[in-house]
């Protein structure tokens, strides 16, 4: 049920209800027979508590007392009261938690700004020469004497090897050479062969 209809139909009747309630409640535990009458009650009362204790959240304003409570609800009045302080301490609790993790993604994102912009700063005219690393800890191909990236991570130094494109380029260059026979037209004599056979 929506919070409008427990507002405007329950709200009105849990008096009531907390006096039938408390009735079945007296006659069940005068009968051995009548269990299933109690778990039965000890339900409903349940969901009255689940369904109206958010509405009422929204209607009293703290302090909770019991008394003011059961002045106006019955002996439902005393769950009402603990279902409400439970209801305001799970909304505190998600929107503490809603604004750490919004402050959490701030900093991540600001830490990012940072990074990228040190990133950025690092010109391609900014060789580093030695074992000196850059401000954002990556060397580059063109910066080191070998196509080696070395990336400095919490702490961490892994280095990569990467082949050097323009060298496997020469080397394929020169297999190719080899590969192929010196000129490229094949003599007549061999295609006349092949048309014979």
């Amino acid at each position: 049920m929506g919070s409008h209809v427990v507002r405007a139909c329950i709200l009105p009747q849990l008096k009531y209800l907390s006096e039938h309630i408390d009735s079945l409640l007296a006659a069940s535990n005068d009968s051995p027979s009548s269990s299933v009458d109690r778990q039965a009650v000890k339900y409903i009362r349940h969901r009255l508590v689940k369904m109206c204790s958010p509405v009422l959240a929204g209607i009293h304003e703290p302090p909770d007392l019991p008394e003011v409570y059961m002045e106006r609800y019955g002996s439902l009045g005393t769950l009402m009261c603990d279902g409400v302080i439970v209801t305001r301490t799970k909304k505190q609790a998600e929107a503490a938690a809603k604004a750490e993790a919004e402050l959490k993604l701030k900093n991540m994102a600001a830490e990012h700004l940072n990074s990228k912009e040190e990133a950025q700063s690092v010109g391609s005219n900014d060789l580093v020469s030695g074992t000196q690393m850059p401000k954002n800890s990556v060397r580059s191909a063109s910066q080191a004497s070998q196509s080696v990236y070395s990336i400095s991570v919490n702490g961490q130094t892994v280095t990569i090897s990467t082949p050097n494109p323009c060298n496997t380029m020469l080397q394929h260059q020169a297999q190719d050479s080899v590969s192929k026979p010196s000129d490229s037209v094949v003599p007549q004599s061999v295609v006349t062969q092949f048309k014979t056979a």
